[in-house]
């Protein structure tokens, strides 16, 4: 038995895992009596996944369950290969996985009916053509099965109803204050993903800082894309949003995910085009998540365009968005090559290794890489803090800025720790003051 928290008080979504039922058991109630499914047993049963992805819930299943037979489609080819080349590695013969597109989707394509459909995180996203087809497809080549409408939203528990709570079927008044909860799963589970309130200027609001009328106040309560472990768990969902967006959309501008060498003026021409642009999926991103075009461009490109081994680095931190810009100009296996060379390198000693290993080859990289001398950690962290310390320096001295308030000791002792130390820095350095 599994319980999940509910947003009604003393109420909570209970899933019981039951035995398989004769023929003949029923479930009777005040208000309705139905008869248990017969599902087909584990072993020898077939499933189908529609928007399998790469195999993460199906190949599991098929490698515990031999004698079962496994089928997903996505429209996501990268996915699909993804998910084949597991099932490869596996040696699965009990799990087939097709790019396809489920309004494409028949028996006939699919190799016959199945005891078991899951379509999970599908459904409400998609095209109104494509949720009809999931429908369709779910009456069809499902072998046994039933529809049950959802009682609480249908018709409302006395609990919903005496609760703070509504689920609208229709446009209603909206009384106090104007706050919401969206959730993908109804009242129980995640109780919900975004809630959003309202402005009302003349509330004090905890936390939030001040914003002008008709403007909004976002405020982030947590955040998680894909499985949330790295960012570059966020390029690769970034890469499969585009692929998915540009699949169902194919009149949109496509994210541009080649590399080319482009002269001063191509790449004014490229910048003004890529401003202009309104459909792309980096634009539509943009728009909805706050981050820029460019960001999200650069994000995509990486995860398309980068070898496996570069993408487990930069999962793990050991590459940064431009060490990794600059070995996708590299073709995958090069790349792969490349990797232990820039180890510890900066960006534009990176930029250097890379620029030789495309001019004369992983020969020349490597001679590149041993005429590089090794910058210590605490020389690289030091550079961009006294960038900043010598520019506000000089502005305070050419504007005669004067501060007399109560942190002027501090700052002061700071400094003179500060002139004793690189005094010390530069003799130790030779460097003559």
């Amino acid at each position: 038995v599994e319980v999940s928290d509910s947003l009604l008080a003393d109420t909570a979504a209970v899933y019981v895992l039951l035995p398989r039922l004769e023929e003949g058991a029923g479930l009777a109630g005040a208000e309705i009596k139905i008869n248990f499914m017969r599902p087909a047993l584990p072993d020898g049963c077939r499933v189908l996944e529609l928007g399998c992805a790469s195999g993460g819930n199906l190949i599991p299943m098929a490698a515990q369950l031999p004698d079962a037979s496994f089928v997903g489609i996505d429209l996501s080819a990268r996915q699909i290969g993804d998910a084949q080349s597991r099932i490869d590695q596996l040696g699965l013969t009990n799990c087939a996985v097709h790019h396809l597109d489920v309004r494409a989707a028949d028996e006939a394509t699919l190799g016959g009916t199945f005891d078991y459909i899951i379509c999970h995180g599908v459904y409400s996203w998609v095209p109104r053509d494509a949720a009809d087809r999931i429908m369709a497809l779910s009456h069809d080549l499902l072998r046994e099965g039933v529809a049950l409408p959802t009682p609480s939203l249908d018709a409302p528990s006395d609990a919903l109803k005496s609760s703070p709570f509504d689920a609208l079927m229709a446009p209603a008044a909206w009384d106090g204050p104007r706050r919401a909860g969206l959730s993908a799963f109804g009242f129980g589970g995640n109780d919900a993903h975004l809630l959003v309130e309202a402005h009302e200027p003349s509330r004090t609001y905890a936390a939030v800082p001040a914003v002008e009328p008709n403007e909004i106040a976002i405020v982030a309560m947590g955040a998680r894309v894909g499985d949330g472990q790295s960012v570059a768990d966020l390029e690769r969902s970034l890469n499969r949003g585009r692929e998915i967006y540009e699949a169902l959309h194919p009149d949109v501008n496509k994210v541009r995910l080649e590399l080319e060498e482009l002269s001063a003026e191509e790449k004014a021409r490229r910048k003004a085009e890529e401003e202009s642009d309104e459909d792309s999926f980096a634009a539509v991103t943009a728009e909805k998540t706050g981050l820029s075009k460019a960001v999200i461009r650069g994000a995509i490109k990486r995860d398309a365009l980068a070898s496996e081994a570069v993408k487990r680095a930069r999962g793990q931190g050991e590459l940064n968005a431009t060490k990794t810009n600059e070995i996708i100009k590299l073709h995958r296996e090069a790349q792969e090559e490349i990797l232990p060379l820039v180890a510890g390198k900066t960006a534009q000693e990176t930029r250097r290794i890379v620029a030789a290993a495309r001019e004369g080859g992983l020969e020349a990289a490597r001679e590149e890489s041993e005429k590089v001398v090794p910058l210590p950690r605490e020389y690289s962290q030091m550079l961009s803090p006294l960038r900043r310390v010598n520019r506000s320096i000089s502005r305070i001295l050419a504007e005669e800025l004067r501060y007399e308030g109560p942190d002027q000791a501090k700052i002061n002792n700071a400094l003179v720790t500060l002139r004793n130390n690189l005094s010390l820095y530069l003799r130790m350095a030779g460097v003559e003051e």
